[in-house]
């Protein structure tokens, strides 16, 4: 769908400004997309994927990626960090708060659920349950 076809569905017109869109692509097909809540991160943008690799054994993998927004005047998207995991079937930031780090929470097509925290310089770590 062309930029003009998508602002129009949504409802942007010339006089109430123009609709921009920034795109990336992928490795397999993107499932989820969540903004940090996090004022401090709030352009920190996680993406998720999964792919199932049919064949005798399938198997699910997926990434996740981590990407900063760039601001208002220009909203690039600049991919931070990928990391490889099992089948993504949904993310969510914990809600921000003085008392919690940002965290956010995988769950995975291999039945496990994963907490990843921002370190400095925004590199998450990661913690499997």
């Amino acid at each position: 769908m062309e930029e003009s076809q998508l602002a129009a569905e949504l409802g942007c017109t010339e006089t109430g400004g123009k609709m921009g869109a920034r795109a990336t692509f992928l490795e397999g097909n993107a499932d989820a997309v969540e903004f940090c809540t996090a004022s401090a991160h709030h352009n920190l943008l996680v993406a998720a994927s999964y792919t199932l690799q049919e064949g005798p054994s399938p198997i699910r993998v997926g990434g996740l990626y981590l990407f900063t927004v760039g601001e208002e005047s220009n909203p690039e998207l600049r991919k931070l960090q990928l990391l490889d995991t099992s089948g993504i079937f949904d993310i969510k930031w914990n809600r921000s708060s003085s008392s919690f780090a940002p965290c956010l929470g995988q769950a995975s097509a291999d039945g496990s659920l994963r907490l990843y925290s921002l370190q400095e310089g925004h590199t998450p770590s990661r913690s499997s349950y």
